[in-house]
Formats: structure tokens, sequence, C-alpha cells
């Protein structure tokens, strides 16, 4: 590691100190407004979860009403009230839903019985773009050319349902600037009340290199980044930001190519700071700027750790160099400081994107960072690459946590760390194993566990069941216009069906597991078997199964597992029917495994 200024600098700043170079995209296209292919923002998607200790029991229609009273004692339950006729509510020991509902299904008479569920709907904020920014929802909708995976996404649906964020968080953005007039970020972008680090009321944070009180954006990174914190909101235009609502403070540091000083840098958190001693309730400052080499500063490490003793938290990407960052160190990241994360980035199937370093011991965590969909200057959006992107997504979560509390820079920083969904493809990469769960990191908000949350944009992560089947998709579905249909192609009879492989679900903790479906037949009676199966690698240590009568109308196949081993494990999710005649099995919508 060298000192700035020596001779291992690529190329010379305006003062002849050694460039922060690589604003760490990858590649940009300017768009001036929205696609026309865009996927819609769906309406807010009904989650499940379900209540403790309540049971739902439907009996058959030859079956009294007095039956059910004795059906519930029978397995250890109590009938609280009858909800409609042949459908009861039962009340069952907390921990138990499970457990009891395997034990009516094997009851005669029992038509039904299955968990109390709860309904809320995830909150969508209805921009028309919505649909392209996989990163915070991915339903597996392709996106810059590249097809998606089902929940290889941040989770901030769910995390909206606590918070959308506050007008009264800042964070300190620092890059080429950000264009304060863009139509999706004008309302959420810092207003100075006057004399706040030496400008006049109204303007919108600072500029080092013109030392003028002029933020604007001449190079298109800082707009970006500041779209993905947050972009405003459910305002019908463009795209929304981890935030729909915080304030940016832009000060610009870095020129319309990315290149900047560490002295300019320097000069940025400096004001920054300053602002905060004026009143400025700055909390989080992010920096996707970084060397190109192994150049170290103690000037920026001590400016860091002032930052720490301010109370702000330091959000920095890991690089665009495919490095090991613990073999070849890059900076800011390298520094490591108690405030500081340092972020790499991930693609849309959940894999350590193709450009970005890592580091087992220098890069805390990653998030989305390809072919992410944001804003762009003169109010035009467009896609960017890169861990610069990856790390406004980190940045943006502190901020929505900070809304609904205040926490110290290291509460955040912890927050964030311990709440990452582990990865297969992050182990041994990044220090937490993991990518960035915007819902875990939040408190109160409760995170349905999805596998696959029904073939609205495509089978994608479904299988048909054998050889002797096909799984195509089909217009008109449970809910929204789409589903899967499953047939046997067989000459006689043969098990039809379909099973999530390989897009299984990782177990994050203990808890009860549901898995639910969908279905309808073509002719009445066959029978569908539901089967959930836990696996440590290879090794199967637990299932649950559930047998439905189909009709041809749509109703809900379900069963709820507690793994054994949560938290190593995966489930494995597969829906059949033992003997489908030919050219016949069924179809199916909305499937799903969540968590309660």
């Amino acid at each position: 590691m060298t000192p700035t200024g020596s001779k291992h600098r690529l190329r010379l700043g305006r003062n002849g100190v050694a460039p922060i170079v690589g604003l760490a995209m990858v590649a940009s296209a300017l768009v001036a407004s929205p696609p026309t292919d865009a996927p819609a923002a769906r309406p807010g998607r009904v989650r499940a979860a379900f209540q403790d200790g309540a049971v739902l029991l439907g009996l058959d229609s030859a079956r009294p009403a007095s039956a059910a009273h004795t059906i519930a004692a029978h397995v250890g339950a109590v009938e609280e009230r009858t909800l409609a006729a042949g459908t009861y509510l039962l009340r069952v020991q907390a921990g138990r839903v499970a457990t009891t509902i395997a034990a009516l299904r094997r009851q005669p008479g029992v038509r039904y019985a299955e968990p109390d569920y709860l309904l809320a709907t995830d909150a969508e904020p209805d921009d028309p773009a919505f649909g392209l920014q996989w990163g915070l929802e991915n339903i597996g909708q392709t996106v810059g050319g590249a097809a998606g995976k089902v929940g290889a996404d941040v989770s901030a649906p769910a995390a909206w349902n606590v918070t959308t964020g506050s007008g009264s968080v800042v964070i300190a953005q620092l890059d080429t600037g950000v264009d304060y007039t863009h139509p999706d970020l004008v309302d959420n972008v810092w207003t100075n009340p006057g004399n706040v680090g030496g400008c006049p009321a109204g303007t919108h944070g600072y500029n080092v290199l013109a030392h003028s009180c002029d933020p604007m954006d001449d190079g298109g990174h800082g707009t970006h980044v500041a779209g993905i914190m947050a972009a405003a909101g459910n305002n019908s235009l463009g795209v929304t930001g981890v935030n729909w609502k915080a304030m940016i403070l832009p000060v610009k540091f870095a020129n319309a190519t990315g290149l900047a000083a560490t002295s300019d840098l320097i000069s940025a958190m400096e004001w920054v700071l300053g602002a905060k001693g004026a009143g400025v309730d700055v909390r989080i400052m992010n920096d996707s700027v970084t060397y190109v080499r192994d150049v170290f500063s103690q000037a920026l490490l001590d400016e860091i750790n002032k930052l720490g003793e301010n109370g702000i938290l330091f959000v920095t990407a890991a690089g665009n160099t495919k490095q090991d960052n613990d073999t070849t160190p890059r900076y800011p990241c390298n520094y490591g400081t108690t405030n500081e994360i340092c972020v790499a980035a991930t693609n849309q199937k959940d894999n350590l994107a193709a450009f970005s370093n890592w580091g087992l011991s220098t890069v805390d965590l990653a998030a989305p960072g390809t072919s992410i969909y944001s804003t762009l200057p003169n109010g035009g959006y467009g896609y960017i690459s890169g861990t610069s992107m990856a790390a406004p997504l980190v940045a943006g979560t502190a901020a929505l946590i900070l809304a609904t509390g205040d926490r110290t820079a290291a509460d955040l920083k912890a927050a964030i760390l311990d709440n990452v969904d582990p990865l297969s493809s992050l182990s041994g990469r990044v220090r937490t194993g993991g990518r960035l769960n915007v819902c875990k990191a939040l408190q109160g908000c409760t995170s349905p566990l999805v596998g696959n949350p029904g073939f609205e944009a495509s089978t994608s992560g479904w299988a048909r069941f054998s050889s002797a089947n096909t799984l195509t998709r089909v217009s008109g579905g449970h809910s929204g216009s789409w589903a899967a249909e499953a047939t046997n192609i067989a000459t006689s009879a043969a098990t039809c069906g379909l099973t999530d492989q390989p897009n299984w679900v990782q177990t994050t903790s203990s808890g009860t597991y549901s898995a639910s479906l969908w279905v309808k037949a073509p002719t009445a009676g066959a029978k569908l078997t539901l089967r959930l199966r836990e696996l440590q690698g290879t090794t199967q240590v637990g299932q649950q199964t559930a047998t439905v009568t189909l009709g041809t109308d749509w109703q809900q196949a379900s069963l709820t597992y507690v793994p054994v081993a949560a938290g190593s494990s995966t489930l494995d999710y597969r829906a059949t029917i033992a003997s489908a005649p030919p050219g016949t099995c069924f179809e199916a919508d909305d499937a799903a495994i969540t968590k309660s």
C-alpha cells in the first residue's frame, strides 16, 4: 500500500493528487422516458402468513354441525365459532397449527383443514417503470435482456408495509452531482434554509470543484445513484427509490467523467460535517467512487473515522475490476472502519456480478447491481451496472431504518449486516455470505419466503415432474392473467405434475413454513398431492404432504411444515397427480412458500 500521490497512480487529478477513478459503473443507456415494454407495476400483491393458535376447519356437507365440536376435541382443539355453513374456526395450542392440521386431515368427514391466513397487501408503488426495478422486486422478469430469478431481490415491497421513508432523514451523496430539477427527484432533494455551508437559501448542496453552491450533475452517475436511494415513490412517474421519501444532500466532487482527487473528496466530507454542525442531521453518506489501484490514503481514512465520530454511516462500493479485495486492496472499501459498509454487486440470478470485486475479509455484503434502471439528467431514465448501483441500495436501506426511529451508525450497520439473505454464490466471497434484505433489516417487517409467486411472469424456476408431462404458461390464472398448465403427454395414465427444482428455498430461521398453490382440473375428482421436502445438501431430513381432491374451479391446496434443520437446509416443493389420464392434468397458479 502506498500513500496518496505515489508513483502507483494511473493519472493525476487537477491538483496533482492521485485521482479516485471509476465511478463504479459499467455501462449506461439514456432514455427520455420508461420504455413501452416495461413490465407493468402490479397492484398490491397479497402475501400470506397465518395466525398462530387458529385453524379453519371445513366439513363435508353430510356431517352435522355438532361434528365440528367432536372432531376438534379429538385433536385437542376447541371450536370457537361457525364462520359459514360447514366452516369453523378452531382454537389450538400456540405453536401446534401444523400438527393439528395434519391430525384433522386424517379425520373422516373433514373436507379441509388449513391455517387462518393473515392478509396484507405488499405496498407497491404506481410508478410505471417499477416493473423494471428487479433489484427491489424480482418476479423473474426480463430486464436489460436478462431473465431474472424470482426472489433475487431486496424484498422492498414488504419493507414498504412498515415505512416508505421520511423527509427528515438526510443522506449525503458524494458524486458527480445530482440533477435536482429531475421530476422524480425534485421533491426529495435537500434545500438549504439559508447560510448552511456558506450557501444561500434555496440552494441544494455544494460543488467542491467549482467552489459554488450548485451541485448540478454533468456526468449522470450521481443522478442515477440518487434515484436508487430516493426517487419519489408512488407519484405515477418513472421509478421509485428504496425510500419513497427522503432528503438527498448532493455534494459534487467528481467531474463529468468520474475523475476526482482525494483532496476534493475530503473537502466534500468536511462540507457535510460543517452542514451537520449547522443543524442538518446527516446520518448516512454514500460514496460510490473508488481508487483504481491499491492507493492508501491516511488522510481519507482519518476523515472516514471522523464521520463515524459524528454518527455518520459511510457506504461505499467494492469496485468493478473482478478482483479479490483481500489480496488486491481497493479503497475506500478496504479501510474497514467501524462506520463503513462496503458493497459488492449481484445479478438478476442472485450470483456475484461478473464485474464485481469481492473479499471475504473486506467486503461486507452484496446488493443488486446489474442493469439497474434509475434516473438520469434532463428528466431521463436508463440502465447502469456496477457496484456503484449496489451501494446506494444499502445507503437507502439505512435511511429507511432511520425513518422508523433513531439509531446509531453502529446499530444501522449491524441491522443491515446481521439480516442478509445467505446465498451459496456469496459464501466465501463476502463477510456476511449474503445479499441485502431490506425487510429483514427493518424492525416490524415480516417478509414471506417466496419460492415462486405463481407463474405471472413465466414458468421459470419450475419444471415438469417427469418426461411424461409438459409444463406451459396459459392465460386465465387464479389471480392476474396467467397460470401454468401441466399436461400428461403419455399414451396412458401417468404421474403428472410440477416441481420447483432448482428454485429451492433456503430455510433462513426456525418457524412454520407454509406451501400453497391454487389449482383446478379440466374434470373434477383427481387427487393432487402437495409435498414439501427438507434437504441438507442432498440428504432428506424431513417432509410433509397433503392431498386435495381437485374441482373444475380454482381452489387452494396448502400444507405447513416446521423444519428440523432451519438455517442450514432447503425446501423442495412439488405438486403431482399420481394417475392423470392422457391429455389432462391440472392448472396451477400463485404458488408460494411463506414463513410465519
